[in-house]
């Protein structure tokens, strides 16, 4: 961790010395230019040196607590992840409105005059009925039904968030949730969105798969983000050209490095290609080498027709460096725009208020529908999916 930290340190006194070469080349002395001449050579010295202290710090992070191919797991933990957001983001507070919301729902039997909570015995739904086509009935009524019609925590409603948890451990490898939270969005898109905001500011850089996800491009092209991209060929986004990109980059010494990558892993758009799970380590090695956020958006994560699952970057996440984005827009319905993202808390947090003052939280009837679903279902979440998706493919 320290030699990372210390390469971050190192890039960061470089892109203060740009500003400084700036400032040392735009001058012209309004005397005797023997001293300047020599301010200009110990300049010159000093970036040499400060290059050579990074080329150096990179070779020690190649080659820093790496085991076997199967072993990704180094000591380069995030220490501190305010560097990685921006000044708007780190600026935001918790809404007062949206913290009494939150405390009302820990409290139902409480009366809170300040929330602006209608009387829930107003509402004129008694009770939902969702058929299903196995033909079972989900029934919803009575307070679980009365909670979700209110105001729920911008978080997400409890329960749901509570066997998302399950479901990552199931999935995706037993996770420290002291570390990391879940919190449920209108889809994988409003989450990929608030984490864009909350990472780059404007004209910051990015590295994208290319070709990307349309609907990802719109979302970073009124920012004016610099996207570099990546090559990907039939097995995804190609570990030598992504490295091949960031030694470019970093020689580039008017650009900013990028702090986070974005990959649509699995029956990737508008590819459909499938990242494999021997370059997603080496993605991952990559990430930890030049300290990058990963952004796995994976909403076919599920549709992948392969004999088993796939390994998501989540599961190899041992720096607590990834983000992932899940949706059931693929599976269940795209109208119950509801999916949820994965992260370390802080980001989680962030994240958390800027939803506060925009969405507010996902659809509470949506997030109950689909914990009901799931609680039917279990853990043969996969068998089903894979059931009713055999069944479209084979009746076309």
């Amino acid at each position: 961790m320290a030699v990372a930290l210390s390469r971050k340190l190192g890039r960061q006194v470089k892109e203060a010395l740009k500003t400084v070469e700036v400032f040392i080349n735009s001058t012209q002395p309004t005397q005797d230019s023997t001293n300047w001449d020599k301010i200009r050579v110990k300049f010159n010295e000093l970036n040499m040196n400060l290059n050579e202290i990074i080329k150096k710090l990179d070779q020690d992070i190649a080659t820093d607590g790496r085991g076997g191919d199967d072993n990704v797991k180094t000591s380069g933990v995030i220490a501190d992840y305010r560097m990685f957001m921006t000044r708007v983001s780190k600026n935001r507070n918790p809404s007062a409105l949206r913290e009494l919301a939150t405390l009302y729902y820990s409290m139902p039997d409480s009366l809170f005059l300040g929330v602006g909570t209608p009387n829930s015995d107003l509402y004129p739904f008694e009770s939902v009925l969702v058929n299903l086509k196995d033909g079972t009935t989900l029934e919803m009524s009575g307070e679980r039904l009365k909670m979700v019609l209110s105001y729920l925590p911008s978080a997400g409603y409890g329960p749901l968030q509570t066997l998302f948890k399950d479901f990552q451990d199931k999935f995706h490898g037993l996770q420290d949730w002291d570390v990391k939270d879940v919190l449920v969005t209108s889809g994988a898109q409003e989450g990929t969105a608030l984490t864009i905001n909350m990472l780059l500011g404007l004209g910051d850089p990015l590295l994208v798969q290319n070709p990307v996800y349309p609907g990802f491009a719109e979302i970073i092209r009124p920012m004016e983000v610099d996207a570099i991209p990546v090559n990907v060929d039939g097995d995804g986004m190609i570990p030598e050209h992504l490295i091949q990109v960031l030694e470019e980059r970093s020689n580039l010494r008017d650009k900013a490095m990028p702090k986070a990558i974005y990959i649509n892993p699995t029956a990737s758009n508008p590819t459909g290609t499938l990242l494999t799970d021997d370059r997603k380590k080496q993605i991952y090695r990559i990430a930890q080498q030049y300290d990058l956020i990963i952004l796995e958006d994976d909403p076919y994560y599920f549709v992948h027709f392969r004999d088993r699952d796939p390994v998501s970057f989540l599961s190899m996440d041992t720096d607590h460096r990834v983000i992932r984005f899940d949706s059931f827009s693929k599976t269940l319905s795209a109208g119950l725009r509801l999916g949820y993202v994965t992260a370390p808390k802080p980001f989680i947090d962030r994240i958390n208020l800027h939803m506060q003052v925009t969405t507010m939280h996902a659809s509470g009837i949506s997030q109950l529908v689909i914990h009901e679903l799931l609680l039917q279902w279990g853990y043969e979440l996969v068998p089903c999916f894979s059931f009713y998706i055999n069944s479209v493919c084979f009746s076309s």
